[in-house]
């Protein structure tokens, strides 16, 4: 796996409606737009964003990992727009096993438009016909319908469930675990 590569390259990708593109500081304020949204928060990790200070936090923690090739996010801006109204990316790599999970955020805005869906099957083409990835991995909570019908349409198997995996808000949720493998395409 190279992931050298990625972070040396930076590739941008075109689709008919979207421009995949490396996050920048201009970023902040689309970024806040979403990321504020609790519907859109509701699943993730992270807190529902309060003040546009702590969006800039979050985009400057992603230019910090570019540096340091710990994860990859891609801005997904629409291309009638330039707007950015989502991410997709690697969240994490393992060299060692030449695997990486994926995640991805989206504006309520654009849910059910299959814009996810496009976006991250650019990355998972380049993932492993270019990065020499073989497993990306993916994981969602279990009542995550959005999600799980994303990974299921990029073609990712259910392979179980992760009991009381990760603490989201104080409580320990059970996370559905997907996964692509290049034998698989």
């Amino acid at each position: 796996m190279d992931i050298d590569k990625l972070f040396r390259e930076s590739p941008e990708f075109l689709t008919n409606r979207l421009y995949l593109r490396r996050f920048i500081l201009k970023d902040i304020s689309d970024y806040y737009d979403f990321a504020s949204d609790p519907d859109v928060t509701v699943y993730t990790m992270w807190n529902t964003h309060r003040v546009l200070e702590e969006s800039q936090a979050y985009v400057e923690s992603v230019l910090r990992k570019y540096n340091n090739k710990e994860a990859y996010h891609w801005g997904i801006v629409e291309r009638e727009s330039g707007k950015l109204i989502g991410r997709t990316g690697f969240i994490s790599f393992d060299v060692n096993h030449d695997r990486t999970e994926i995640g991805f955020v989206i504006s309520k805005k654009y849910w059910g438009q299959g814009i996810i869906v496009e976006a991250t099957r650019e990355i998972l083409c380049y993932a492993f016909d270019t990065m020499g990835i073989n497993r990306v991995e993916g994981r969602c909570n279990l009542d995550n319908i959005g999600s799980r019908r994303v990974m299921e349409k990029l073609g990712m198997k259910f392979e179980g469930i992760l009991r009381k995996q990760l603490k989201i808000n104080g409580n320990y949720t059970d996370q559905k675990l997907y996964s692509l493998v290049k034998d698989d395409l």
